[in-house]
């Protein structure tokens, strides 16, 4: 790599971490690429420890992985999972509120909310 490219490199990391730190979503390819390099560690790990059966412990590398790339619709709907499956009915309505807040029609989600707010006992908001 000669002087320029490498200058270029890291004018985009610092773009990137910018861009990440801020919490805005990326706006171009590029950056949505360093994201999801330097957030995919993060979702596999989740992966493998509820394959494992540690949820804790999934659900805990999977919030640093939506700190990360917030926008991942598909790694919320797996978040909503894991908290039903821990029996977090609030955090479940938060999370559920958060992906609703991002796509307003997302059936899945409300329905998650729907279950949450059943199980604590809210159930003419459910």
């Amino acid at each position: 790599m000669n002087k320029r490219t490498t200058r270029l490199l890291r004018v985009a990391q610092v773009a990137a971490i910018a861009v990440l730190a801020s919490g805005m979503a990326p706006k171009n390819w590029f950056q949505q690429q360093i994201v999801r390099y330097r957030s995919f560690p993060h979702l596999d790990r989740a992966y493998q420890l509820m394959s494992a059966g540690r949820l804790s412990e999934a659900r805990a590398e999977l919030d640093r992985y939506l700190k990360l790339n917030r926008l991942d619709t598909s790694a919320r709907l797996i978040q909503m999972e894991l908290l039903i499956r821990n029996d977090d009915y609030p955090a479940l309505a938060g999370a559920a509120g958060a992906l609703l807040a991002l796509q307003p029609d997302n059936c899945a989600a409300l329905v998650y909310r729907a279950v949450a707010e059943q199980r604590l006992g809210k159930l003419d908001a459910a």
